[in-house]
């Protein structure tokens, strides 16, 4: 059997453990500024990275512009 012992409640982990059973009470998930914060990051963002990549796509060739000679001194045959 184990030995007779007191334990005593630690005030500050007592706390943190209401705060974080009780966390939809202190915190709105979904207020106007996340709505906001989360329309510029999920949809404003993407669908303007996209929408450029797609008007810039073959006007620029990266790698031939950077190439002075050929890839290969002879004519490459895979084996």
């Amino acid at each position: 059997m184990a030995a007779p012992h007191l334990l005593h409640k630690d005030k500050e982990f007592e706390k943190y453990n209401y705060l974080r059973q009780n966390l939809s009470n202190s915190y709105k998930f979904m207020n106007k500024n996340s709505l906001k914060w989360m329309a510029i990051f999920v949809v404003i963002i993407p669908v303007s990275g996209v929408y450029f990549c797609y008007s810039h796509e073959g006007k620029y060739n990266h790698i031939g512009s950077k190439r002075t000679k050929p890839l290969w001194d002879a004519e490459f045959v895979p084996r």
